[in-house]
C-alpha cells in the first residue's frame, strides 16, 4: 500500500537539503509512496523542487532579522534567532507546521534542517526520519557542541543557550500535552537518522561511532566551456559573485595570469562580462562540473557542495566561507590539511599570498589525493540506495 511522504526543510535557502532530498524522494516514488515537500515559498529550492515535478507546499518560517553583530556558537542561537525566543514565536510556527501536516496527513515526515516540523510531529504523533550533513544534524550532546571550535567560548556559554531556549520548546510541548525535551539533544531523537557526510567532512569534529551515509551532493550537469589559453595551473572558481571576497581573489587571480574559469552566482550577465580578462572567463550560468574538475588544478568555492566533488576528483580546495556552516567546514578543512581559506576582509594582495601558498603546498596535494584515493569509486547514488533501501524496511513505511 503507498504511504504518504513528507519532506521538511525551513531554515536556510533549502538548497543543499534539496539535493538530498530529490533522489531520496525519487527512489521513494519508485517504490511506489506518494511524496510532496514543504518549504518557505520565498527559499532558492522551491522552484527547483517543483521543476522535479514534486508538490510543493508552503512552509512557515521566521523572517526576523538577527540582531547586529549576531554570531551563533551553537545550535540553540541559531534557534534564538528563528522564532524559538518567545513561547508567542514558536507557537505560530508550530501552528503553520501543523496545518501542513493536516494538509500533506503524512505517514511519515523526512525532516532536513527543519527543527519546528520535527517538534510538530512530536506533537502530531508522526514518526521523523532527519536526514542532512553534519551542519543539520549536530551530535546529540548534552549540551550541543559549539559551532565555533576556533573560537574561546566560556564553558557554561553553552548550556545558558540553551537554557534560553529549551523551557520555550517545553512550554509550547506541554501545552499541546507531549513530552517536554529532557535535553535540547532530545530534539534530534527520532526513528532514524540519516547523516550524510564523510567523517573528515563532518561539520563537526570528533562526533564518534556514528553511521556516516557518505556525502550527497547534486549531479553533474551544466553548459560547456572553454578554459582561457596559458599553461600555468589552472583554477576553478565556483561562487556568489557578491560575496565581499570574490573581486579580491579574481583579482588576484587575474594578477597572477592563471588561467580560471569562474562559475559566479548573483550577478548579471553584464557584470560578469565586465570582470572577464584574457586570462578570466566568468559565467553565471551552472558549468559541467565533471568537466571543470577534470581540467583545472584548484578549486576555490564557498561550501561544501562544491568541497566533497573537489576532493574526491583530487583537487585541493581554496574555501571563501560566509555563513557559520561554511566557516565550521574550512575550520575542518585546515585541521586536516586539505585546503586553505581566505578570511572575508582580505585585499587582492592578501587572497594571491594565500593562492601562491596553495599552489606551493605539496603536503596538501598529497593529503588530498590520499582522500581521493581512499573514496575511489564513491558516488552519491552508493549512499542514496542505501537510505531508500533502509527507509523502505521502516516501520511506517514497510508493508501495509
Amino acid at each position: 500500500m503507498a504511504k504518504r511522504i513528507l519532506f521538511a526543510c525551513e531554515l536556510g535557502n533549502c538548497v543543499r537539503q534539496s539535493e538530498q532530498m530529490l533522489p531520496v524522494a525519487a527512489g521513494l516514488i519508485a517504490a511506489g509512496h506518494e511524496v510532496c515537500v514543504a518549504v518557505p515559498p520565498d527559499v532558492a529550492a522551491a522552484p527547483i523542487l517543483r521543476a522535479a515535478g514534486l508538490t510543493v507546499l508552503d512552509a512557515p518560517a521566521w523572517r526576523a532579522e538577527p540582531p547586529p553583530g549576531f554570531l551563533a556558537s551553537t545550535y540553540a542561537d541559531v534557534l534564538l534567532v528563528t522564532g524559538y525566543a518567545t513561547q508567542d514565536a514558536l507557537w505560530g510556527l508550530l501552528r503553520g507546521w501543523a496545518s501542513v501536516l493536516t494538509t500533506a496527513t503524512p505517514d511519515m515526515v523526512f525532516a532536513g534542517l527543519a527543527p519546528t516540523a520535527m517538534l510538530a510531529c512530536r506533537i502530531a504523533g508522526v514518526p521523523v526520519a532527519t536526514i542532512g550533513d553534519g551542519y543539520a544534524l549536530p551530535p546529540p550532546t548534552e549540551p550541543l557542541p559549539s559551532m565555533r571550535p576556533w573560537a574561546e567560548v566560556p564553558a557554561d556559554y553553552f548550556l545558558s543557550a540553551e537554557g534560553r531556549v529549551l523551557p520555550v520548546i517545553n512550554a509550547c510541548l506541554r501545552a499541546e500535552g507531549a513530552e517536554p525535551l529532557l535535553s535540547l539533544a532530545d530534539l534530534f531523537t527520532t526513528e532514524v537518522s540519516y547523516l550524510c557526510a564523510f567523517p573528515e567532512l563532518d561539520h563537526y569534529e570528533g562526533r564518534g561511532d556514528a553511521d556516516y551515509c557518505g556525502q550527497v551532493f547534486a549531479p553533474s550537469s551544466g553548459t560547456g566551456f572553454e578554459w582561457p589559453p596559458g599553461a600555468a595551473e589552472r583554477v576553478f572558481v565556483a561562487m556568489d559573485g557578491r560575496h565581499r571576497p570574490f573581486l579580491a581573489l579574481l583579482g588576484a587571480l587575474a594578477s597572477l595570469g592563471l588561467p580560471t574559469v569562474v562559475q559566479a552566482a548573483g550577478i548579471s550577465a553584464e557584470q560578469a562580462a565586465a570582470l572577464r580578462r584574457p586570462s578570466l572567463h566568468v559565467f553565471t550560468a551552472t558549468l559541467d562540473r565533471s568537466a571543470v574538475l577534470a581540467g583545472c588544478d584548484i578549486v576555490a568555492c564557498q561550501d561544501i557542495g562544491m568541497v566533497a566533488p573537489a576532493l574526491l576528483a583530487s583537487r585541493p580546495v581554496l574555501l571563501l566561507p560566509d555563513p557559520i556552516e561554511q566557516m565550521m567546514i574550512l575550520h575542518r578543512l585546515a585541521r586536516q590539511g586539505l585546503g586553505h581559506g581566505i578570511p572575508p576582509d582580505a585585499d587582492r594582495d592578501g587572497a594571491g599570498a594565500v593562492v601562491r601558498r596553495l599552489l606551493d603546498d605539496t603536503a596538501t596535494r598529497r593529503r588530498v589525493a590520499n582522500f581521493a584515493r581512499s573514496y575511489h569509486g564513491y558516488t552519491p547514488a552508493l549512499a542514496i540506495d542505501a537510505i531508500v533501501e533502509d527507509a523502505l524496511a521502516l516501520p511506517a513505511l514497510a508493508g501495509g
